[in-house]
C-alpha cells in the first residue's frame, strides 16, 4: 500500500531536458538472535581472535549485493549487514531513508519483523520492502507490516519497483513470473561491504539457478525453474576476480546442483583452475550437487585440482524405501556409500545433508546411519528431522493425511532440529529426541578423528592445485604454527588427542592434506558448538510439547478445490489443454496428464486463487511441463494411429476434468 507520508523527492537537473530522482536506499540482513553460527565461532578462540566480536558470517549477503548492482546508478545505496555491523536500528539512528529493504531466510523471520516493526514506528516515511524465501512463510499480519512484498526471483520486479515508487505508484505485492537471462546478470555489488569480504566465511558466485530433478520436500523447482539457467563463464570469472580483490578465499558456487550441466562445469572448472595457478595461494572451493558425480572421474578430477575443499552433497537417506517416499529418484540408481567413497578418493570430502523422519524410517534409523557415516568416512555433514515447507508436494500430502502440526512461534526459527510433520512409525519426541542423542555420538572428537583417519587412508589421488609462492610461504608457515599452538594449549583434551592423531596420519601416508584437515577440524569445533545448542535446545522443546500437547495442533485437512476454483475451472482447463496439447494430441495420454497436472497445480496454490491471471497462468505451465517431463519417455512412444485430440478443447472437457479432479481429492482426505 502506498504510504501518504512519504515525501516529495528532490529533482536534480542534469540538463534542461534531463532528470534525475535521487532516493536513498538502505538494504538490511538481518541477525537471528540464536545464530548458531555467530555463538559457535566465538566459543572457538582460535578464529575468533582473528575478528573483532560480532562481526563474522558463514556467508556473504548475495541477494542484497544482487539487488543493489541491479540498482540505478543515480541512487544512493547501503547495505547493512547484521552479522558484521550490529543492529540496523542503532546504525540507522536519525538517518533518513527513502527505501529500506530487508532479506529474509525462515531462520530470520523474527529479526525482520522486528526491524519491520521499528522502522514502521520510527522511520516515517520511508517504504519499507521485504524480500527472500522468508515472505511465503508470512502471516497476514506480519505482511501488513511492510508497504511491498517481493517474491520469487528479482531481475525485473526490483527495477520496475523503482520505476513505480518514482512515479508514486508502488504496488503492494512483486511477484515475477517469467524466468531472468542470467547472461544479462550484473556482478552483484561486493564494494559496498568490501571492508567485511576476508571475514566471511564464504562469499557467493552465482553459476546457475534451477534444477533438474523433483524432490518432495524441496520447493526450488517453484522458485526457479526445472530448467538450469546458466551465466556465461566470463560472468562467472570476473564475479571470482572481484572477490578475490576483495580479500576473499573460499568461493561458494551457487548453484542448485552443479553436477547436472557437465559440460559447463567442466569448461567453468579449466578456467577456475587455470585463475587458481595464477595466484600466490589458490582460492578454495564450495558447492552442492546430486551425488551423480560420482559417475563422472573427468569431473572429480578437475573438482580436485580446482582447490573443492567440500561438495555437499544431499543424500538424505540410505534406505532405498525412504529416498522413495520423497521422490529422491536419482539417488536410487547408485550405491550411496561406494559412490561417497569414490567422490572422496579424489581427495573432495563430502559435506552430507540427510534427513531422520521419512514414512519408512523407524527407532533403527538412527543407528544405522551412524553406522553409514562411519563407513563412509563422512567427516562433515547434517542431520535433520523431515520438515515439509508449505507449498511443497510433501507439505500438501502430509496436509491430506493429516500429519501436519502448527509449530506457531515457538519453532518457527527452528526448522533445522524440529519439524512440522507427525512422522509414520516415531512419535514426534522420538524423532527430535532421537536426533539429540545422534549429535552426541557423531560429534564426539574420537568419532570424527577415526572417520578423517579413514578418509586420509581412502584419498587415491593427490591434487593439483599449484604451488603456493614462496613470497606467501611465511604467511602460510604462521599461520600453522597458530593453528599448531592452539591445538596443542587452546582446546579439551580429548581435541587435543583427536587433532594430533589425524595429523600424524596425515604426515604418514598424505601431507598435501594437512591444511584442508585443519580446515576441517576447525570447522568441527564450530560445528560441535552448534550441536550442543540445538541438542540442547531440541530437548527443551520436546519437554515443552510435552508440557503443553493442547499447543500442537494438527492441520485440519482441506479440499482445494474452492468457489474461486470451480469460478476459473474454464479458463483452468483450457489452459492447461493447450500446454499439453503442444507435447501430445492422444486422447487418453492427454486428459491423464491434465489431470495430474491441475491436481498438482490446485494442491499448490487452489487455496489462494481469488482470480485467473498471469500469474495463475505460469503455475499451470510450471505444473503442465512438470508432469510432462515425468511422462516423456510415453509420449515419444505414441504411434501414428492413435486417437487425435482438436487444438481446442472439445465440448464437455471442463466438466470430466474437474469431476475427476474432485473424486480424487475427496479420496485422498478421506
Amino acid at each position: 500500500m502506498y504510504n501518504d507520508n512519504w515525501p516529495n523527492y528532490t529533482l536534480f537537473f542534469a540538463a534542461p531536458e534531463k532528470r534525475l530522482l535521487i532516493m536513498k536506499i538502505l538494504l538490511i540482513n538481518p541477525r537471528s538472535e540464536d545464530d548458531y553460527f555467530r555463538n559457535a565461532i566465538e566459543q572457538v578462540t582460535l578464529i575468533a581472535k582473528m575478528m573483532k566480536k560480532g562481526s563474522h558470517a558463514a556467508f556473504a549477503p548475495l541477494a542484497l549485493t544482487t539487488i543493489a548492482a541491479l540498482t540505478p546508478a543515480e541512487h544512493e545505496i547501503e547495505i547493512h549487514d547484521e552479522f558484521m555491523s550490529g543492529p540496523a536500528e542503532e546504525a540507522v539512528g536519525d538517518k533518513y531513508y527513502d527505501i529500506i529493504g530487508i532479506t529474509t531466510l525462515v531462520n530470520q523471520l523474527h529479526r525482520t519483523l522486528d526491524l519491520a516493526r521499528h522502522f514502521r514506528a520510527e522511520a516515517k516515511g520511508t517504504c519499507v520492502v521485504a524480500g527472500g524465501a522468508g515472505t511465503m512463510k508470512m502471516s497476514p499480519e506480519a505482511l501488513a507490516l511492510f508497504d511491498v512484498v517481493f517474491y520469487g526471483e528479482a531481475e525485473f520486479t526490483w527495477p520496475q519497483f523503482l520505476k513505480d515508487i518514482a512515479a508514486g505508484t508502488p504496488q503492494p505485492r512483486y511477484q515475477q513470473i517469467s524466468k531472468p537471462d542470467l547472461t544479462n546478470s550484473p556482478i552483484p555489488r561486493w564494494d559496498l561491504i568490501g571492508e567485511h569480504i576476508p571475514k566471511y566465511g564464504a562469499v557467493a558466485v552465482q553459476t546457475t539457478r534451477g534444477c533438474p530433478f523433483d524432490c518432495d520436500f524441496c520447493d526450488v523447482i517453484y522458485i526457479y525453474g526445472r530448467k538450469q539457467r546458466s551465466k556465461e563463464i566470463s560472468q562467472v570469472l570476473e564475479e571470482v576476480r572481484v572477490v578475490q580483490r576483495l580479500g576473499g578465499k573460499l568461493i561458494m558456487l551457487a548453484d542448485d546442483n552443479f553436477g547436472s550441466k557437465r559440460s559447463y562445469s567442466k569448461e567453468l572448472l579449466r578456467e577456475l583452475i587455470a585463475f587458481n595457478h595464477s595466484l600466490e595461494i589458490p582460492l578454495g572451493y564450495i558447492t552442492q550437487s546430486d551425488i551423480t558425480i560420482s559417475e563422472d572421474e573427468e569431473l572429480l578430477e578437475l573438482m580436485a585440482d580446482c582447490n573443492f575443499i567440500q561438495v555437499l552433497i544431499g543424500i538424505e537417506s540410505i534406505d532405498k524405501r525412504s529416498l522413495e517416499n520423497i521422490n529422491k529418484k536419482q539417488n536410487l540408481r547408485t550405491d550411496i556409500l561406494q559412490a561417497v567413497r569414490k567422490i572422496q578418493s579424489y581427495c573432495i570430502p563430502v559435506l552430507g545433508s540427510l534427513i531422520i523422519g521419512m514414512d519408512s524410517d523407524d527407532k533403527d534409523t538412527f543407528r544405522k546411519t551412524i553406522e553409514f557415516i562411519e563407513a563412509a568416512c563422512i567427516m562433515d555433514h547434517n542431520c535433520h528431522p523431515l520438515m515439509a515447507p508449505a507449498g511443497t508436494k510433501l507439505w500438501y500430502r502430509m496436509e491430506r493425511e493429516g500429519r501436519l502440526v502448527n509449530l506457531d512461534d515457538k519453532g518457527q526459527d527452528r526448522m533445522d532440529i524440529l519439524t512440522n510433520i507427525i512422522p509414520k512409525n516415531l512419535t514426534r519426541t522420538e524423532l527430535i529426541e532421537g536426533l539429540a542423542d545422534y549429535s552426541d555420538v557423531v560429534f564426539n572428537p574420537d568419532h570424527f578423528a577415526k572417520r578423517v583417519i579413514g578418509f586420509i587412508h581412502g584419498v587415491k589421488r593427490k591434487p593439483n592445485v599449484g604451488k603456493i609462492k614462496l613470497s606467501s610461504f611465511w604467511r602460510f608457515r604462521r599461520m600453522m604454527s597458530r593453528t599448531f599452538f592452539y591445538y596443542t594449549v587452546g582446546v579439551p583434551k580429548e581435541h587435543r588427542k583427536a587433532f594430533f592423531s589425524i595429523m600424524r596420519e596425515a604426515m604418514r601416508h598424505a601431507p598435501f592434506l594437512m591444511p584442508k584437515l585443519m580446515f576441517l577440524y576447525t570447522s568441527f569445533l564450530i560445528n560441535e558448538k552448534r550441536a550442543e545448542v540445538a541438542a540442547k535446545q531440541a530437548r527443551e522443546y520436546v519437554e515443552w510439547e510435552n508440557q503443553h500437547p493442547e499447543m500442537i495442533k494438527r492441520l485440519e485437512p482441506q479440499l482445494p478445490l474452492t468457489e474461486a476454483v470451480y469460478n476459473c475451472r474454464h479458463e483452468i482447463c483450457s489452459t492447461a489443454y493447450q500446454r499439453v496439447r503442444q507435447a501430445t494430441s492422444e486422447q487418453e495420454l492427454l486428459y491423464n496428464i491434465v489431470t495430474q497436472s491441475l491436481l498438482d497445480y490446485i494442491m499448490r496454490f487452489g487455496k489462494e486463487i481469488t482470480e485467473f491471471d498471469d500469474i495463475q497462468k505460469n503455475y499451470i505451465y510450471e505444473s503442465c511441463d512438470r508432469i510432462l517431463g515425468e511422462n516423456e519417455e510415453q509420449i515419444n512412444g505414441i504411434g501414428r494411429n492413435s486417437n487425435r485430440l482438436a487444438d481446442n478443447p472439445p465440448a464437455g472437457f471442463t466438466r470430466e476434468i474437474m469431476d475427476t479432479l474432485d473424486h480424487v481429492l475427496r479420496l485422498r482426505t478421506s
